[in-house]
């Protein structure tokens, strides 16, 4: 069994009635010809946030067509902000075949639906069933293919029927709910008034006609009739109307991406195809009903408390992610409320790299990761897996679209983005069906989105927190822990030390001739000196140590707080190595050498009831050294003696 090549589809909003319906014809035709079908959308046609619409825009630049056996691009779908660009990047596409779907486009193979058998079956209703003869017609925005197309279709049609096109009785709409006011409110100002029939170029202008109809009280379809042009629109069934079966088209738009691989189809022209007509007469005609409440609402509504799905008030979904610990915790909670989308056959999240950071990405990454996964196993047993590190080339769009499947399957890609950071995908599969993600998978989504985003600022203010924290007791410049942090450490480790029998250990250390330093070479070669003496005592460990400490306590002073279970000589040895360290870094190339005094005090921890019981004897150590230096050298901080050690160095 060989791998199967894959369809790609690049789209907006799935679920919609009109793209549904072109879905479906995609896959039934795709099935036939033992291909899978990758769906590539946004779930908004204008993106949700226009202003930094490039986070959702990626999933327009997924598509790969070095890997995909065709695509079909439905361009009058996407009306982002780059839509442009996103054209272009299509248009020059030529590792594969790309067929622009249902509306022309120069530079493209153009495969669009005929409006004319639609159109004229509308008309025809009206003049046979209904013998009207005055038809009003409201057709979409001037310009638009479609407007233009549907109004000549009600042109022509109108003139086999013998009647007359009155040019006043022709509205450019918008495709939408918000022209049937003015429509109504000419029509009705005109000479002739009202017209027997008003028929329109969209559900959604009929239904905002017969709006404005009713608020006139002019009752449908009594005084009037008024029809649509029907795009499988579920919610707007009330209105009689006619449409194109698109899944014909789709099924089309699949054998015409075969015979261009073929050769049979080269040329860049558009190519029209005539889709079988729907015919749904409603109320609006008076073929169904003549009930007088046109636009009433009789679907139950259904309890929140009784529901127990997705909309029910029993959904903690939002609340338990929340409530998660970390990211990992957040896709383990979230991986149990993958029960409202089953069944499907894989779900998975592919991120770009540096999803999690502060700074976020705004594109996706050569490099994916799939963070959380799962698949179905066996009949309801699934696998899953959270993993950081899984990572795959983006190339690829996802594995799954390249495994051996006995029958092909869908896989749908949508965006997960916030309005300025892009964290990647997901890939969801219901199998060899021809099952569409539904609203109970938008709404889901949409809430782990919003969680996921609320995880990564809280995760954000807890490392700042964090941060504030060690802040308030870690000097920056060395970032070792300043006094603060000796405060709030060395009674712990005091505890720590009495409760495992452990002895308890104090280094004194200060810089020698620091003021020297400052004065002579600048405050910087000061600063560099505390560092290079600050990361000397940190970088030696005490033997058989447990646990060490490091501080800043002053300008110049540092201590090492130790504990376990060494000796008095171990402590003296790691003095030592400290001493050796500085040693050899001073005999580099440096303009000054880098000194330190140190003195140490060693006790068993259940000897002492204060850590500055051990600090004072160590200090007083260091101090008798630092004069042993003094008196052997004639130290006494004058520039002479410094001077006479950097030339030797030197």
């Amino acid at each position: 069994m060989g791998r199967k090549e894959c369809i790609g589809v690049v789209l907006t909003q799935p679920t919609i009635n009109y793209q549904s319906n072109v879905l479906q014809g995609i896959y039934r035709k795709a099935f036939e010809l033992d291909l899978n079908v990758a769906v590539f959308y946004a779930s908004t046609k204008e993106g949700c946030f226009t202003d930094t619409a490039y986070c959702e825009e990626e999933i327009f630049n997924l598509p790969n067509p070095e890997k995909l056996y065709g695509i079909i691009f439905m361009p009058d779908l996407i009306q982002f902000k780059h839509i442009d660009k996103i054209k272009e990047r299509y248009r020059n596409i030529t590792e594969c075949p790309v067929i622009c779907f249902d509306i022309e486009e120069d530079g493209f193979i153009c495969l669009t639906s005929n409006d004319n058998k639609v159109v004229r079956d509308n008309i025809h209703h009206l003049y046979e069933c209904h013998g009207c003869t005055d038809i009003a017609y409201m057709t979409g925005i001037k310009g638009h293919p479609h407007a233009e197309s549907r109004l000549e279709a009600y042109r022509k049609t109108m003139a086999e029927l013998g009647l007359e096109v009155d040019e006043e009785r022709i509205y450019y709409g918008d495709f939408w709910y918000d022209e049937g006011e003015n429509f109504v409110k000419k029509l009705i100002e005109s000479p002739k008034g009202l017209p027997q029939a008003i028929a329109c170029a969209s559900n959604r202008m009929a239904h905002s006609v017969c709006e404005a109809l009713e608020k006139r009280h002019v009752n449908i379809p009594n005084d009037i009739i008024v029809t649509g042009y029907w795009e499988n629109d579920r919610e707007l069934e009330y209105i009689s109307s006619t449409g194109k079966d698109l899944s014909d088209a789709g099924a089309y738009a699949v054998e015409m991406l075969s015979e261009i691989r073929n050769g049979r189809i080269n040329e860049k022209k558009n190519y029209s195809f005539e889709c079988g007509s729907i015919v749904n007469m409603s109320k609006t005609c008076g073929c169904y009903s003549n009930d007088s409440s046109i636009l009433s609402n009789v679907a139950p509504i259904l309890s929140l408390e009784e529901d127990m799905g997705y909309f029910s008030l029993y959904n903690s979904v939002k609340e338990e992610l929340q409530d998660a610990e970390d990211f990992y915790d957040f896709f383990w909670k979230m991986d149990w409320y993958t029960w409202y989308l089953k069944p499907f056959s894989q779900f998975s999240f592919c991120f770009s790299e540096g999803w999690n950071t502060s700074e976020g990405v705004k594109k996706f990454t050569d490099k994916m990761y799939m963070v959380y996964s799962t698949s179905l196993k066996c009949e309801e047993e699934y696998d899953r897996e959270v993993c950081f590190t899984s990572a795959f080339d983006v190339s690829d769009m996802h594995p799954a679209l390249w495994e051996n499947y006995e029958k092909p399957c869908v896989f749908y890609f949508e965006p997960v983005f916030t309005k300025n950071r892009c964290y990647g995908y997901v890939c969801l599969s219901y199998g060899n069906t021809d099952k569409i993600p539904d609203d109970c998978y938008r709404f889901w989504i949409r809430d782990v989105k919003l969680c996921l985003e609320s995880q990564r600022r809280m995760q954000e203010i807890k490392f700042l927190y964090n941060e504030m924290q060690k802040s308030a007791i870690t000097n920056l410049m060395t970032g070792l822990y300043n006094r603060n942090g000796f405060n709030m450490l060395t009674d712990e480790m005091l505890k720590q030390a009495r409760d495992n029998d452990d002895m308890i250990a104090v280094i004194m250390a200060d810089l020698n001739c620091l003021k020297y330093i400052n004065d002579t070479f600048g405050h910087e070669a000061g600063d560099e000196a505390i560092k290079t003496a600050g990361n000397a005592i940190k970088s030696v460990k005490c033997l058989n140590a447990v646990r060490e400490e490091n501080f800043r306590m002053g300008g110049d002073e540092f201590l090492k707080v130790i504990t376990g279970k060494f000796s008095e000589d171990d402590v003296k040895r790691c003095i030592s190595e400290i001493n050796a360290v500085l040693a050899e870094r001073n005999k580099g190339n440096h303009r000054y050498p880098v000194i330190v005094s140190m003195g140490m005090s060693v006790k068993k921890a259940s000897d002492i009831s204060l850590i500055h019981d051990l600090v004072v004897p160590a200090d007083k150590e260091m101090l008798n050294n630092k004069a042993v230096v003094k008196k052997a050298t004639g130290f006494n901080y004058s520039r002479d003696y410094i001077e006479k050690v950097n030339s030797e160095w030197q």
